[in-house]
């Protein structure tokens, strides 16, 4: 089930790349570009939202496995993204300060 709370905080990402080769991109505070690997990439669900400009636009929802190499073993974190199919616009749903931090 989709936790609403943590599907209304959202962050634009980039998503390159086919599964499980895929690549995630997500702009830091300092503004540097940090690259993490996706493993695995789900259906969650599927829904119509309607934005500011009072548009409809038909999102699908993605439960994802994010791995980071740490020194001698890959640590794995389970993130949703949101995915707008007019816009073509990835997005990370919830918090990602776990990841982020994983990664320096």
């Amino acid at each position: 089930m989709l936790d609403e709370k943590e599907l209304k905080k959202t962050k634009r990402v980039n998503i390159t790349g086919e599964i499980p080769n895929g690549r995630l991109q997500i702009l830091d505070n300092n503004g540097k570009i940090r690259e993490f690997r996706l493993r695995e990439m789900t259906i969650a669900g599927a829904r119509t939202e309607i934005d500011q400009c009072n548009r409809e636009n038909y999102c699908v929802y993605y439960k994802g496995v994010v791995e980071i190499l740490d020194r001698f073993h890959i640590n794995s974190y389970k993130k949703t993204f949101k995915y707008i199919l007019k816009s073509k616009k990835w997005f990370i749903c919830g918090n990602y300060d776990d990841i982020i931090k994983a990664h320096r």
